[in-house]
């Protein structure tokens, strides 16, 4: 038993300057190099946490990690950038998918549910997220008039 503590510490002093040199580079956005270094399962799993966090991500790698993590720190800002990265998506079957577990937090997702919603001919649907969102959002100047362009309900 002592033997296999004795051999366990140079292991976890090595684990905690993998950690370090990883948090190091992700502080500096290099989130390759911090993958490459970072030790394996929670490990990884903060420098993607951290890489997503600064919206650095697709939408199926958001999609993922809060699939596995939905009770880590932080998440009202992924929801957010998850937001930004689905907006970016051209197909309606994913995005009113989405929104459907999950209500748009943001201008963008709104405006983005409004729109595949709209594509799948759910025009009651559209005009009910569009006055919801309306009502509980806020909005930049450029996704309001993006949201007044798709009010044709």
């Amino acid at each position: 038993m002592l033997a296999a503590l004795a051999w366990a510490g140079p292991v976890l002093a090595d684990s905690d300057q993998a950690m370090r040199t990883a948090l190091e580079l992700t502080s500096g956005r290099d989130y390759a190099g911090a993958l490459a270094v970072a030790p394996a399962g929670v490990g990884v799993d903060i420098v993607e946490w951290q890489r997503l966090r600064a919206g650095q991500g697709s939408f199926a790698e958001y999609e993922g990690f809060l699939a596995r993590h939905p009770d880590w720190p932080g998440l009202p800002l992924m929801y957010e950038k998850a937001e930004g990265a689905l907006a970016e998506t051209a197909d309606p079957t994913t995005v009113i998918g989405w929104f459907s577990a999950n209500p748009a937090v943001t201008g963008t997702g709104a405006v983005a549910h409004v729109k595949a919603l709209l594509a799948a001919d759910r025009n009651a649907e559209a005009e009910t997220e569009a006055m919801r969102a309306w009502a509980t959002l806020t909005f930049t100047p450029e996704e309001e008039a993006a949201l007044d362009d798709q009010e044709t309900f």
